[in-house]
């Protein structure tokens, strides 16, 4: 059951993970057919918002605990102002939403739960931030070959976290990930990568990148779309 419910988290996670990455790609590819934004400006706007998410992620505890306490004191001057109303509809309707609210908390916490990681229930919730600056510096970087890297994001990490959750037993050394995950993904990845590029060796060596980087890096999110980008840059050299 256990194995289940963190097979189940895994999916939530890498389905949201996996529409937010390429979410990405658009900045790109309307720079590229309609030249009317600059994908830059773009990725710094994500990366503002992403900033955003993690602060209110990190103070959503007393967010809600702030939430509650306003319901409680409307509640209360309510009865202080009006003691008759304690059986009347306002009063009635100040408990639904008080109970409303509750249930509104519980299932963002269990939302929360399946999708985050086992270490960001410790250090917050930082893939979505990594992500975001990630894709930032390979497009200030490496440009256009920051497509790479969002695709790193989108179809590697995605499909390689997907497939070691499912029949992944033998780890890599001195990493958590699986060698089934990793292969799948390089195959997948370089299959997807095979498609836009016409050189099957940059496309192979950039997949071998991304599967190292998400092993070896300090936060996939961070490493892939830099290295990968990197990769397919100096490859084109």
């Amino acid at each position: 059951m256990e194995k289940n419910r963190s097979r189940r988290g895994v999916i939530v996670r890498k389905t949201i993970h996996a529409v937010f990455s390429s979410l990405l790609l658009l900045p790109i590819i309307v720079h590229w057919y309609l030249n009317m934004v600059r994908p830059e400006v773009c990725y710094v706007i994500v990366t503002f918002i992403a900033c955003m998410i993690y602060v209110i992620y990190f103070k959503r505890t007393i967010i809600f605990e702030a939430v509650r306490s306003q319901l409680e004191i409307l509640a209360r001057t309510f009865s202080k102002i009006i003691p008759q109303l304690a059986n009347q509809p306002i009063q009635n309707m100040i408990n639904q939403l008080q109970a409303s609210f509750q249930k509104f908390e519980m299932k963002m916490r269990e939302l929360l739960d399946i999708a985050q990681r086992d270490y960001e229930r410790r250090y917050s919730f930082v893939g979505i931030l990594m992500g975001s600056i990630g894709v930032l510096c390979s497009y200030v970087l490496f440009h256009t070959y920051a497509i790479y890297g969002i695709l790193g994001l989108a179809v590697y990490d995605t499909v390689s976290a997907l497939a070691g959750a499912t029949y992944g037993k033998h780890r890599l050394p001195f990493s958590m990930v699986t060698l089934e995950g990793c292969l799948t993904g390089i195959v997948v990845y370089y299959t997807v990568l095979i498609m836009i590029s016409a050189r099957p060796i940059t496309c192979l060596i950039v997949s071998i990148v991304a599967a190292l980087a998400e092993a070896y890096g300090v936060e996939d999110n961070l490493s892939i779309p830099i290295f990968t980008s990197l990769a397919a840059y100096l490859l084109s050299r």
